[in-house]
This record gives structure tokens, sequence and C-alpha cells, in this order.
């Protein structure tokens, strides 16, 4: 960091704990906003959405990988 190259590293610390404390502050503030039960749901709902659709690709990937599909495995 450039504070730590001309103020040492006392100065470099400080402002990178300063900046660190600032993002969770904004983190937190965020998190907070969403703390209503209408972002409860959507959070809820996003997630359930997620796992859903990866489920879905996994059962895909398995059923593609065992079924031998393919032009190899038609019996010409």
């Amino acid at each position: 960091m450039a504070l730590t190259f001309r103020y040492g590293q006392p100065m470099g610390e400080a402002a990178s704990n300063t900046l660190c404390t600032m993002g969770n502050v904004l983190v937190a503030g965020n998190t907070i906003r969403h703390l209503t039960p209408k972002g409860i749901a959507k959070l809820t709902a996003k997630s359930t959405g997620a796992c859903v659709v990866e489920d879905y690709r996994k059962t895909l990937q398995e059923q593609n990988h065992t079924s031998g599909a393919g032009p190899s495995s038609k019996g010409d």
C-alpha cells in the first residue's frame, strides 16, 4: 500500500483497518436493509431457486453420462 511506503508500517496498518471497517459497515447496512419480510422472502426464493436449478443440472449430467447416448451407441 502506498501509505505503508510513505508513512511507515503503523500508518499503513491503520489505513487498512479503517478501510476494512468501512467495508464491514457498508455490508452490515446492506444486510440490515434486507431484513424485512419482503427481503427475507426474496433471498429465500433466490437461494431455493438456485438450489433447484443446480440439482436439476446435476441430474441431467448424470443422465447424460449413464445413458451412453451418442452416435456410437446405436446398434447399426
